[in-house]
């Protein structure tokens, strides 16, 4: 009565496979067109390793704690051994990066964290059609998949000059600035997208519908921004201090829906604007600026 064979499909082309020479040279950070126009810029490289450090660093200068009642609320602070690649010092009071991982793309990053980077560049994080598109042309290479590294490699992909997007699909995934509806007093989540060293690649799995609630993380989620116009507004480090300390409160109040509450922070953080000032619960004050 039952099949479990799958119904026929047209043949998709699967994506072309790039091998992993040794490291390039380094290549600028810049901001370039994608294949698909719009007047979106897409920022060359996945974020460092280092630039997330010296982001949590400044944060943590505005007086924002990255943990909170047991909760990461910006990056997951793991060993080395378990691929922890920024670690927290409560001595010294700062972030530093495992030695040799600087210029690696950061992962075990929360969407809060992703985001409040994204927002401080002056920029956002793609959404998932954006990344659909972006990733659908023929021709697509992808690095670094299937443990075919056992990690991470650079962010500066061999091969490409700094006019072009590095790994758009492979060595991470990456947050998308959107996400799945679902229960309001359920969670929000937000959508992943691409293929990591730890994933497969085929176009289906690239594109594969998955998501996770803002404070989730793994080895294979990194850092992508884009931003619409050169020049968009940064927001300062004490603008999102004060952004995610309101939310952080709001959620122990919960007058209004969980949902709700994710969704607000959520807008706050993907203004093209930066400004965060209208999204930011009353009374929580101004840790400081950065």
């Amino acid at each position: 009565l039952y099949s479990l064979a799958p119904p026929p499909q047209a043949a998709r082309q699967m994506p072309r496979r790039r091998t992993l020479p040794g490291g390039g040279p380094a290549c600028p950070a810049r901001w370039v067109p994608g294949h698909v126009g719009g007047g979106l810029l897409w920022r060359n490289l996945l974020v460092t390793n280092d630039e997330m450090a010296a982001f949590l660093n400044e944060l943590a200068a505005a007086g924002l704690p990255n943990c909170t009642d047991g909760s990461y609320l910006l990056a997951v602070e793991m060993p080395h051994e378990r691929g922890g690649r920024l670690h927290y010092s409560s001595h010294a009071g700062r972030w530093t990066v495992s030695p040799g991982f600087g210029t690696h793309p950061a992962y075990w990053v929360t969407w809060t964290g992703a985001a409040a980077l994204a927002a401080h560049h002056g920029a956002r994080l793609p959404s998932r059609a954006e990344m659909i598109a972006e990733t659908s042309r023929d021709g697509l290479a992808v690095t670094n998949h299937g443990y075919q590294a056992g990690d991470t490699v650079p962010v500066t992909e061999p091969g490409r000059d700094p006019g072009e997007i590095h790994h758009l699909a492979g060595n991470l995934q990456a947050w998308c600035c959107d996400g799945p509806a679902g229960d309001p007093s359920a969670p929000a989540a937000r959508w992943l997208h691409g293929a990591a060293w730890n994933t497969p690649a085929t176009l289906d799995e690239i594109h594969r519908p998955r998501g996770r609630h803002l404070l989730g993380a793994s080895r294979g989620v990194g850092v992508r921004l884009v931003r619409q116009y050169a020049g968009q507004r940064a927001a300062t480090a004490g603008e999102l201090a004060a952004a995610l300390t309101g939310w952080v409160r709001s959620l122990a109040s919960r007058d209004r829906p969980l949902r709700d509450l994710d969704e607000a922070l959520a807008a706050a953080l993907s203004q093209a604007d930066g400004g965060l000032r209208p999204h930011v619960g009353a009374g929580t004050g101004e840790p400081g600026d950065g």
